[in-house]
């Protein structure tokens, strides 16, 4: 059940700080390799409905420990923490363009134009644009984190300061909102934001248009709530601690009675593909796929990836994962059109037999 936001008293907005705008030299393409995946002969009949693992190529590389991951369905981004940078992808022509960040970048999101990264160690967000490869530094609270998009601001979750900052992209304009202790993640489902708070065991609800700045609703999950996806019925928790995820399904009179299912250890990152639920396992080295509607864990399918997967993504028809401990992203592909379908494993580490 929900219960009542507690702490000081709010602080006034923050004065609009002067963004830093840092011009970069355009990158050169870096070659990785080149490959792409074959499509089936026009006619030819669907594989049978059973998962299917096969090793057709090499996982991508990236920057050093990647973290976030983002797909603009053309090139895939990743937040690469260890090296201050932003990997884009061409995953069909086999080349990476690192672009320079702030420190420590580890949260990445996409509005349409720009691309936008936490950058933890620096307290700033940057965004980016792909095109003319100008940045632009935004100050936040301490510790940035997790971000997305709302349509018109900017949200980050700030990890050390135990609030949300509301960016205005256009102005550099900051608010911050109470949530829980360290939140992380953050998802908008089309009306409110939700926090996953590392630290309290709770989510945090957001109403932009009306939640005062220490107003949040918390809710109860799991231990060390780390990422969070919304369905467009349901928000999924990643639980750090006890190795499961939550499902708040938000058309209950009482949101927070999450249900919670067994996963791989210490889950990480989420992404819906339209679909399935995604979940990264970070110890395990594996991805598991939920079905929403599947009403225990017996019916969940885990997939190897590389070494401590943190992020994932999806662009539709492709899952994308980013390996931490193997700086590289690890691609796995849906192959016919029913649930059980065969799936592609695209690995560096492995090869084929």
């Amino acid at each position: 059940a929900a219960e009542d936001s507690a702490g000081p008293d709010p602080e006034p907005d923050v004065p609009i700080a002067e963004p830093i705008y840092v011009t970069e030299p355009v990158p050169v393409a870096e070659p990785v390799s080149s490959w792409s995946v074959p499509a089936p002969p026009i006619g030819a009949p669907p594989p049978a409905p059973v998962f299917a693992q096969t090793v057709a190529a090499p996982a991508l590389p990236t920057g050093s420990f990647p973290d976030g991951i983002a797909c603009d369905g053309i090139s895939v981004w990743t937040a690469n923490s260890g090296s201050s940078t932003v990997s884009r992808i061409d995953p069909v022509a086999g080349t990476k363009i690192d672009h320079p960040t702030g420190a420590g970048p580890r949260g990445i999101a996409l509005d349409g134009t720009s691309v936008w990264i936490t950058n933890t160690d620096a307290n700033t967000v940057s965004r980016i644009d792909p095109v003319t490869h100008i940045r632009i530094d935004y100050p936040t609270g301490d510790g940035p984190q997790g971000i997305t998009h709302d349509g018109s601001h900017v949200w980050v979750t700030n990890s050390r300061s135990n609030t949300v900052s509301r960016i205005d992209p256009g102005t550099g304009e900051r608010a911050e909102y109470r949530v829980g202790n360290n939140p992380a993640g953050i998802v908008f489902d089309g009306w409110n934001l939700w926090v996953a708070n590392f630290g309290s065991g709770t989510v945090s609800k957001i109403d932009p248009r009306q939640t005062p700045p220490d107003g949040a609703v918390h809710y109860t999950v799991g231990p060390n709530p780390f990422g969070i996806v919304f369905d467009s019925r349901n928000v999924w928790v990643t639980n750090f601690g006890s190795n499961t995820v939550c499902k708040i399904d938000l058309r209950e009179q009482a949101p927070g009675n999450a249900l919670h299912y067994m996963v791989g250890r210490n889950p990480r990152g989420l992404a819906y593909d339209g679909r399935d639920i995604w979940v990264a396992n970070y110890t395990d080295g594996t991805v598991t796929c939920i079905d929403p509607d599947a009403s225990d864990s017996a019916a969940f399918v885990t997939y190897p990836t590389g070494s401590n997967p943190c992020g994932v993504s999806s662009d539709g028809s492709r899952v994308w994962v980013t390996n931490s401990s193997a700086n590289t992203v690890s691609m796995l592909e849906r192959r016919s059109a029913p649930r059980n379908d065969a799936l592609v494993i695209h690995d560096r580490r492995r090869t084929a037999d």
